[in-house]
């Protein structure tokens, strides 16, 4: 059985959410980050963490990865060919490398880094997920999912960056902390979640994902005080 390792506030929920997908049996082990467990499973002390067997896998978008090509019958791994191999991996550096990167920037000046070093990172992380989100849809074109007309590992690791709570007959967008936080952690083993891929969740996808990263990118443009950073 498969051990999905990670903490509150780490990317562990699109692990939970890729094992859900695929509909294996997993346990959810709760290790903190930079913990002596997590330092005994990754050099670098991060999670989330997964484990099959005496294989230990790390970074989410490698697990996602993984996952997806050892259950290459649920398909949700890459299209056929070393080509739709290079689409995936474009897709996956895409996401965290690029898209993923002025969130989580801001993030660490908000909260995680000590304050000592904490900088006004604001108007440059606006600016860049700015650029991003308009990348994204580029990218995706008029296509429904990232790698075509099918939900893919791609799509669980982009949905998980945009997940959180939209905000419901309300003027003002929730802060990106707050959606980032909720994106990070679902709650432990999420069961009775409704699989995206399946057809009658289709259309509202990629339209609330949207949503929800524009309203990211509506709260970097609001001040905040210097005890805020």
């Amino acid at each position: 059985m498969y051990k999905a390792i990670g903490s509150r506030g780490s990317r562990v929920s699109r692990v939970l959410w890729m094992l859900e997908e695929l509909g294996q049996p997993y346990a959810f082990v709760e290790v903190k980050l930079r913990s002596p467990e997590a330092y005994a499973l990754n050099p670098s002390g991060k999670v989330p963490v997964l484990t099959d067997d005496e294989l230990t896998v790390t970074d989410s978008a490698a697990i996602c990865v993984y996952l997806a090509d050892k259950h290459a019958d649920k398909g949700m791994g890459a299209n056929p060919g070393l080509a739709g191999r290079a689409e995936m991996d474009s897709w996956m550096h895409f996401a965290q490398s690029e898209f993923e990167a002025p969130l989580w920037n801001k993030l660490r000046h908000r909260f995680l880094l000590p304050r000592d070093v904490r900088v006004d990172v604001g108007p440059a992380a606006a600016f860049d997920f700015a650029t991003e989100v308009k990348a994204l849809e580029r990218r995706l074109g008029d296509k429904p999912f990232a790698l075509g007309d099918r939900f893919s590992a791609v799509d669980v690791l982009l949905g998980d960056m945009g997940a959180g709570p939209a905000p419901e007959n309300s003027r003002s967008s929730p802060s990106a902390s707050t959606l980032i936080s909720t994106a990070c952690w679902r709650g432990p083993p999420v069961r009775g979640r409704r699989p995206m891929h399946r057809p009658q969740n289709r259309n509202r996808f990629w339209e609330s994902t949207m949503h929800r990263f524009k309203s990211i990118r509506a709260s970097f443009a609001r001040p905040r005080g210097r005890a805020a950073l």
